[in-house]
Formats: C-alpha cells, sequence, structure tokens
C-alpha cells in the first residue's frame, strides 16, 4: 500500500461557506445553492457566447401532489434568465 486517502463530508455551516465562498458572504444552505447555481449559469452562458441581459429571482410555488408532501404549497427560490446569444 503505498497511499491512504480518507474523506469526510464537510458540515454545511458557516466555517465552510467562510472557506469556500469567503468570509459571512454565504449564510446558509439555501444562499449558498443560489450561489453555485448563478455561478454554473453565468460560466455555461459566457462559455457558449452568450450574455446574460437580467436576472429576475422569485419564489415558485409548488402544490402539495404527493402523498409524501407535508404543506399545501412550498415555495422554492427560483431565477429567470434573460439571456442573449452573441453568435
Amino acid at each position: 500500500i503505498e497511499e491512504i486517502n480518507e474523506r469526510e463530508m464537510a458540515d454545511l455551516d458557516q466555517d465552510l461557506f467562510d472557506k469556500v465562498f469567503g468570509k459571512n458572504s454565504v449564510k446558509s444552505v439555501t444562499e449558498m445553492r443560489n450561489k453555485l447555481s448563478k455561478d454554473f449559469v453565468k460560466q455555461f452562458v459566457e462559455k457558449n457566447n452568450g450574455e446574460i441581459l437580467s436576472a429576475y429571482e422569485f419564489d415558485f410555488p409548488i402544490k402539495n401532489s404527493m402523498p409524501f408532501h407535508t404543506k399545501d404549497v412550498s415555495n422554492q427560490k427560483a431565477i429567470l434568465y434573460h439571456i442573449a446569444s452573441l453568435r
């Protein structure tokens, strides 16, 4: 055996957010997911010679439609992007 690698799952807490995104720039799991999503969309659009003209953030209501849903309506954060193609 030449090498053993061991990895542990990090706790999704402020210490991790500060290390990954910079001190106090992300304060919750929801903010982390939104930041990662925004960064992914930005990189994808730029890679494909596009430009984000605007972004609209809103709560998207999802109605209770499955037996395991616990709320009548759950609002999920969503972002609608207006993208221009530069091709």
